[in-house]
């Protein structure tokens, strides 16, 4: 329950009212002003009015919003299933052109749109960061320097690894191919996006 006192019971007379406070913002009057305690008072009653009034709207904005958020998920759940799966078809058949004549099959372009395949090469991931600062110290101090913060920085170790492949695991080591403690391979493999034109 609010204690402030409402702006009719600040003041015997209100001396202005919302209308005339409206115009008091658009200059279209002479300004109002606080003469007293009691007209204080009423202005600082009539602030906290009309945060109140701001605050119940942004409430009702709130539940607008959430209601317009679980209308949207329901009216495009099934659009969006649909959409996966008629993607999923594209990317099954530009990957079936593309394992025939990968030099040429990259993409597969359609007059309303394309679909496009991009071979990422592995990359060096920092798996655990102790180990990995511990090797970047001892051996390369001068990369230690720049990439060891609280964490192994994962664009300064792929500056100084290499990716080789030890027995058909990719595996990361320096240039003398040391493997190196805390660093695995991702292999990112291909990656396939469906985009309309």
């Amino acid at each position: 329950m609010s204690t402030r006192i409402p702006p009719f019971l600040a003041i015997e007379e209100e001396p202005l009212t919302d209308e005339q406070i409206t115009a008091a913002v658009d200059e279209e009057t002479a300004p109002w002003t606080v003469r007293d305690l009691d007209s204080a008072e009423w202005a600082m009653s009539k602030v906290a009015d009309l945060d109140s009034q701001m605050a119940a709207i942004d409430d009702q904005h709130a539940a607008y919003l959430g209601r317009l958020d679980r209308w949207r998920d329901t009216a495009t759940r099934d659009l969006i299933r649909r959409r996966e799966w008629l993607a999923a078809r594209l990317i099954e058949y530009a990957a079936t052109l593309r394992d025939a004549d990968p030099a040429r099959h990259k993409s597969l372009s359609l007059p309303s749109g394309r679909v496009q395949s991009r071979q990422s090469s592995p990359a060096a991931i920092v798996v655990d960061h102790d180990a990995a600062a511990a090797w970047l110290s001892e051996v390369m101090p001068d990369v230690a320097e720049e990439a060891v913060t609280s964490r192994v920085s994962g664009r300064e170790v792929r500056r100084v690894v290499q990716v080789q492949d030890a027995d058909g695991e990719l595996v990361a080591v320096t240039e003398d191919g040391e493997q190196i403690p805390g660093i695995d391979v991702a292999d990112r493999g291909l990656s396939w996006s469906v985009t309309p034109g």
